[in-house]
């Protein structure tokens, strides 16, 4: 039974779901808080506030409000209340609340309908209510939180960059059709990725096409390049290249345990962009603490939050090849059919 589901009152809830839209909708809160996600999805953030329609200052508060959640970096103080809830509870739906604009704090389902009803007592339409119920949905309690933060934050940078909805009263939902994956690749290509043509003058070709040492090297699995559809080019990732702009040796390696993933070999991913995505992607486990304690080593300031920070395969490579790799050919296990989120075979 729906715990919200006797609750009367009209609300708003702004729905955000990784790699897919961003959706306003109003009605009653047991309508709206605890509903299934749709299939498949993986996580969906709710951020509900009370109000009798669907308008443009509401839409304004709850982008406002989602966008300060959504704050980037693991210290943020919203994420990790966040986070410390979701690595003790196992329930699929898990709530918080804010009142008055204060720090997000943890409640179950019971206690977030009994402080929904305290705010029935006091709130009235013409108060600009500062009150937020705040839900996280979830398909599978074991996924990492830092591995959806920044889906989930995607998500929204491009809904807010979308061109402004018109609410209408009679309208009960709008639907914001967003594409994460192109705002990815926007701020990657920013960082300024060498053409072909650069690459090959940068690893001295003497070829009067130089960019066909890059294709070469791309064709035989030793250098990843991914498409710029702007610029009609492959574009190749920096962290492949010492200093010098010289092509690193371990790169054939990384890119062979990637190729044991499906969706990873390079007749799947013909544009690059899946393996890019993972490469420049957070993980806990490659931060300058976790490298440490697998190297028998302590971390060489414990007090600084640096040191906890979860790395991109991209950024940590240069000095320790060895663990992406290994991360690498994890992953790629846990992409096989027969295989679990671990990368182990599963049980018959």
């Amino acid at each position: 039974m729906n715990p919200m589901a006797h609750q009367p009152d009209q609300w708003v809830s702004m729905e955000l779901m990784p790699h897919a839209e961003l959706s306003y909708r109003t009605g009653a809160l047991g309508a709206l808080a605890g509903a299934p996600a749709p299939q498949g999805r993986r996580v969906m953030l709710r951020v509900m506030f009370r109000g009798p329609a669907l308008t443009d200052s509401l839409m304004q508060r709850l982008r406002v409000f989602a966008d300060r959640l959504l704050a980037r970096g693991v210290h943020a103080s919203a994420r990790r209340v966040v986070e410390g809830t979701w690595n003790r509870q196992t329930d699929q739906s898990l709530f918080f609340v804010s009142e008055a604009d204060q720090r997000l704090r943890a409640v179950s389902a019971a206690a977030a309908q009994e402080v929904a009803n305290a705010w029935s007592e006091r709130w009235h339409a013409s108060t600009a209510h500062p009150d937020v119920i705040v839900e996280f949905l979830r398909h599978d309690h074991r996924v990492p939180l830092a591995e959806t933060w920044d889906e989930l934050r995607d998500t929204l940078d491009v809904g807010l960059s979308a061109p402004p909805v018109k609410a209408t009263t009679s309208e009960p939902t709008v639907v914001i059709r967003t594409n994460p994956a192109e705002a990815r690749r926007t701020a990657l290509l920013a960082q300024g990725w060498p053409t072909s043509t650069e690459v090959g003058q940068q690893n001295g070709t003497q070829s009067s096409n130089p960019g066909q040492w890059a294709k070469d090297k791309r064709d035989a699995g030793q250098l990843l390049g991914v498409w710029d559809s702007t610029r009609r080019t492959f574009r190749h990732p920096a962290f492949q290249f010492d200093g010098d702009g010289h092509l690193r040796g371990d790169i054939k390696t990384l890119l062979d345990a990637l190729a044991n993933h499906p969706d990873w070999t390079a007749t799947a991913d013909a544009n690059g962009w899946r393996r890019a995505y993972w490469l420049y992607q957070p993980f806990r486990s490659l931060s300058r603490a976790a490298l440490a304690s697998a190297g028998g080593d302590q971390p060489t300031d414990p007090a600084d939050p640096e040191e906890e920070r979860a790395r991109t395969p991209a950024e940590v490579f240069a000095d320790h090849p060895a663990a992406v790799i290994a991360l690498a050919a994890q992953a790629a296990a846990a992409g096989q059919p027969d295989t679990d989120a671990e990368g182990q075979p599963h049980a018959d």
